[in-house]
């Protein structure tokens, strides 16, 4: 099996796990990974020892920076600024938005030589700007809608910055699709 299948085997095994542990705990985030960076363990930890660093590590997270990004997303839906997500979209965490900007992506990169590169770049680009290309924006042409889901991107970004941050602490290697 080559690496990249392994690699896709490994994730979809991490959003499985994440979706009954979110379905037998109360309190747990649907994804306690929500950007699906790709992350491995350094010091041979157990799948169920990263389960719960993850889940430790986006704790803490939240409360280093008193955001968290599915709550924030939900008063973007109060809000009107955004539309509710299905809770698979939720246990899928942000992954979906990054799905279309690596397929495009790949196929500028293929163009230059390079579709690794461009699906990373692509990627990277869907996470970031993910939201306002897909129909979750509700007011597309609105400037403060835009304003409001910029903002929202900004602190995922430095979330998820923090969250690579204590992963790497805790013994792990963040793969960071940027």
């Amino acid at each position: 099996m080559n690496r990249i299948c392994k690699c896709s085997l490994f994730l979809l095994i991490m959003i499985s796990c994440s979706m009954v542990m979110a379905e037998e705990l109360p309190g747990v985030p649907p994804n306690t990974n929500p950007t699906n960076e790709y992350i491995t363990a350094t010091n041979d930890q157990t799948l169920e020892q990263q389960e719960a660093d993850q889940l430790d590590c986006y704790n803490w997270t939240c409360d280093l920076l008193d955001w968290d990004p599915y709550l924030q997303y939900d008063a973007l839906v109060e809000q009107g600024y955004a539309a509710a997500l299905e809770r698979r979209d939720m246990e899928a965490g942000l992954v979906f938005l990054a799905t279309e900007g690596a397929m495009a992506g790949a196929v500028a990169g293929d163009v230059v030589g390079r579709p690794r590169g461009g699906a990373a770049i692509g990627a990277a680009i869907g996470v970031t700007s993910g939201i306002i290309q897909m129909q979750y924006l509700l007011q597309p042409d609105d400037p403060q809608s835009q304003r409001v889901i910029r903002r929202y991107e900004k602190d995922l970004k430095k979330w998820e910055t923090k969250f690579s941050g204590c992963m790497s602490r805790e013994g792990y290697r963040v793969h960071h699709s940027d």
